[in-house]
């Protein structure tokens, strides 16, 4: 039976890995079907340069603490904001990679997507980059004066952070050919900035870039984004689950976290401000998320999976904004969940539909690590 480690962070109760604890259940199930021996552990907490970890097994349902050898394959799922926890992280990787272990996703080509910045110098390199982005510096501020002028709206976003933590919006206010005010929008507050507080704050957020919102308007007028997970099932990159994100009225993001709403990608035409060829657009983000998946595999590697998040441009086409090392699950339940207690026959195919999605989605890396093994 192949044994594969599969990391996490663990919180001091049981269950223990928190808001993956549901995931990491059904991924359980899913290596029972496959003859998989499943161990789940949290590099934090780990004795240094140790080949005896500790962590648990999930067994008829119930998790139990073990001790166990290091497995060769390692389905890397931790993650946090901290940078003493980040380091440590790093650290255990080198570890593991010192004893010749196999990561589903290249360890450099997570930290390239991880980064916004370095991801976004990818695509300018692989000449897949369709929307501009400056490091955040006052030495940008000539640059940014005439995006100010050209956008509606600017987004300043930390380089390292996920879940739409730190990301502000900026606009500039009484616009004549020059900047006379800006505001600021947080996800709890907005305030007025002059010239030299908006230098100042671009000072104090140089771990950030700068990018315009090229997203077009709805009918609420509330930000969205496109998911698309991207898996390898062994021979090659193939879409896998896709759906809507769409945020709260008036918030800076479209992630469920902060209170974003799941909508299947079949409604997309219901509160756009212009119908469009789903069909069409659909064929042409695959062809886009996989033209860029290639182009990784490429640079860094076979790798088992990617969350992409697609912007549709002021021109109604797909744009590959970020990629996600560690994508999520979360989408595909929320949109099944829409259609749980309904009875009628469109109902029932779409929650089967998305409930599919999410179970296809959770078994694929463990079907591409199996052939690993």
């Amino acid at each position: 039976m192949g044994e594969i480690l599969v990391t996490g962070k663990t919180y001091p109760h049981i269950p223990p890995f928190g808001f993956q604890t549901y995931f990491f259940e059904e991924l359980q199930r899913a290596a029972n079907e496959l003859d998989l021996k499943l161990y789940f552990a949290d590099p934090l907490r780990q004795k240094e340069e140790a080949d005896i970890l500790t962590g648990y097994k999930l067994q008829n349902g119930s998790w139990l603490p073990v001790e166990f050898n290091l497995p060769q394959i390692i389905y890397y799922r931790f993650s946090s904001a901290e940078l003493p926890e980040k380091a440590i992280s790093e650290k255990f990787v080198q570890f593991c990679q010192s004893r010749g272990c196999i990561l589903a996703n290249p360890w450099p080509m997570v930290q390239l997507v991880n980064d916004k910045w370095l991801f976004h110098q990818f695509l300018e390199r692989q000449k897949l980059a369709e929307i501009p982005a400056l490091e955040a510096s006052a030495q940008n501020w000539d640059t940014l004066k005439s995006w100010f002028l050209n956008y509606k709206k600017l987004y300043l976003k930390p380089r390292n952070a996920s879940n739409g933590r730190g990301v502000v919006q900026l606009s500039i206010i009484n616009a004549n050919n020059a900047a006379q005010g800006f505001l600021q929008k947080s996800a709890d507050s907005q305030k007025t900035l002059n010239e030299a507080m908006i230098l100042n704050l671009l000072k104090k957020n140089q771990d950030c870039i700068i990018q315009p919102a090229t997203t077009p308007a709805t009918q609420t007028d509330a930000p969205f984004d496109i998911r698309v997970m991207v898996q390898n099932n062994g021979s090659n990159y193939k879409i896998s689950g896709i759906g809507i994100r769409k945020g709260k009225l008036g918030s800076n993001t479209s992630n469920l976290k902060g209170g974003g709403e799941a909508l299947p990608i079949e409604s997309l035409s219901d509160f756009l401000l212009k119908e469009i060829e789903e069909s069409a657009l659909i064929q042409a983000l695959t062809e886009k998320c996989l033209k860029v998946s290639e182009q990784l595999d490429k640079t860094y590697g076979s790798f088992c999976e990617l969350g992409f998040d697609v912007l549709l441009n002021n021109e109604w086409q797909p744009v590959v904004l970020e990629a996600n090392a560690n994508p999520g699950r979360w989408i595909f339940t929320k949109i099944a969940d829409r259609y749980l207690n309904k009875n009628d026959i469109v109902s029932r195919k779409m929650w089967q539909k998305y409930s599919d999605m999410r179970k296809r989605t959770v078994s694929a890396p463990l079907i591409y690590l199996k052939g690993c093994l």
